[in-house]
């Protein structure tokens, strides 16, 4: 289903922790033929997002140079880094408020210190619910009304069928069937 969305679209993955959001991401990427870059948001600082403000001398302006593990998602990336992208934006629900502000731009603008991101570029995030104590707290609404949202639940049903496709230890399957 994620893999066949309109790139323009970010999606919001949200659910407990330790249910597989990210590696999500990972399959889509891998189901789509694309690059998976993670970028922790727990750990970002604004200038992480929109850049580092440099003085134009010329123009009597400040430009912004975009951070070096960004510009890989841009127009005027490098062309070796120029194929599909999954992106994304792991843990976001524990990110500074300040960082929340420099998202808004990113995934409602689909934009980098100025520079738009490539048609290529599947933007993600993912999240913990706050319901789950997990450090989480709710997104701005103006974060949050940049995303498509799927709530993920958890299920040993549907997760030993997975197990048993993905050739799980059958014993750890046992050990869920059991408990």
């Amino acid at each position: 289903m994620l893999a066949k969305m309109p790139m323009e679209i970010s999606v919001g993955l949200w659910g407990p922790p330790g249910i597989g959001k990210t590696d999500l991401t990972m399959q889509v990427a891998a189901a789509t033929g694309s690059r998976h870059k993670v970028y922790l948001a727990a750990t970002m600082d604004p200038t992480d997002l929109v850049g580092v403000p440099f003085a134009n001398e010329g123009n009597k302006t400040t430009v912004f140079y975009p951070p070096e593990q960004l510009l890989e998602l841009c127009e005027d990336a490098p062309e070796s880094l120029r194929g599909p992208v999954v992106a994304c934006f792991d843990d976001i629900t524990t990110a500074d408020d300040h960082v929340f502000a420099a998202l808004f731009r990113l995934f409602q603008h689909r934009e980098v210190a100025g520079r738009k991101i490539r048609d290529n570029v599947r933007l993600i995030a993912t999240g913990n619910r706050v319901e789950d104590k997990a450090a989480a707290k709710d997104l701005p609404t103006a974060l949050n009304n940049r995303f498509w949202h799927v709530d993920l639940n958890v299920s040993p049903d549907d997760w030993k069928l997975w197990a048993i496709e993905n050739n799980v230890e059958p014993s750890i399957v046992g050990y869920i069937s059991a408990r």
